[in-house]
């Protein structure tokens, strides 16, 4: 598979909390939360905010899959951090090699309480959709890397397989810097791997989802702007029933979560087909 790389900067502040000077870093890419997730598949959401990392757990990649599994769990390693800013979360990162990066603010308690999280899981070839669906996926590992000396971070992304339509090809001039805020986003927003929201992006859906950001675009919105503003339009629509008879898509998903499993599912059965 073709990639690209993002680069995600991580920039060390000092914060005033309480009176007390906080010394952390600063991640230059803003990430959903979710409250009290029961494990990492529930980790997603949309919308965006700022990571503000306290210090760094490493663990082996056993330790990092019993975590996964019950964030719900007591740790002593997570007793009395985290906490809130307003618009950001302080943030224990928790990484393994060949995993994920995990950003998890216990709110003072000793449990991941809100966790965001950066690349995604690896998916076996048999999976159930926690959507309704049920298919059978490729393999497919996305996950972040680190270099500690230059404090920064890179994160694969799956490159268009359709330059010239679908959202890279309506995107137009903007395309290249728009695509990987897209993938990242989409991602992160519907849970689902990388490779699933280059399928969809690449589809005539994808199509209609660039016109949605041209509209943001339009109305003076940044680009990161509008497509985070399209992004929650489309979380925000649900499948109805004759767009889920056409496409059986269970009804009451969110729009944009359901097409982009949607995609994900019909290419592999073409590919099957192929096979």
């Amino acid at each position: 598979m073709t990639t690209m790389t993002l680069t995600i900067e991580r920039t060390p502040r000092t914060l005033s909390i309480g009176g007390n000077a906080v010394d952390v870093e600063e991640l230059d890419i803003r990430l959903p939360f979710t409250r009290k997730p029961a494990c990492i598949d529930e980790v997603g959401g949309h919308g965006g905010h700022r990571i503000y990392i306290t210090e760094t757990r490493e663990l082996t990649p056993a330790e990092f899959d019993t975590f996964a599994r019950s964030l719900l769990m007591s740790r002593d390693w997570l007793a009395g951090k985290g906490g809130g800013t307003g618009d950001g979360h302080l943030c224990v990162e928790v990484t393994a090699p060949g995993r994920p990066y995990l950003y998890v603010n216990p709110e003072g308690s000793d449990y991941a309480r809100y966790v965001a999280r950066l690349g995604c899981t690896e998916r076996s070839k048999n999976v159930r959709f926690p959507l309704g669906f049920q298919s059978k996926q490729r393999v497919h590992t996305d996950v972040a890397t680190i270099n500690s000396k230059e404090k920064t971070m890179t994160h694969t992304i799956p490159v268009t397989q359709n330059e010239d339509w679908g959202f890279f090809g309506t995107m137009n001039e903007d395309a290249q810097a728009a695509w990987p805020i897209a993938m990242t986003a989409i991602s992160d927003a519907t849970s689902q791997p990388l490779e699933s929201a280059r399928v969809f992006l690449d589809s005539r859906h994808g199509r209609h989802f660039a016109d949605s950001v041209q509209n943001g675009l339009y109305y003076g919105q940044k680009l990161a702007d509008a497509i985070n503003a399209a992004i929650k339009q489309w979380m925000g629509w649900t499948i109805g029933r004759a767009t889920s008879k056409e496409y059986g898509i269970p009804r009451g998903l969110p729009y944009l979560t359901g097409f982009v499993v949607h995609c994900e599912i019909v290419e592999m059965s073409s590919e099957d087909m192929a096979a």
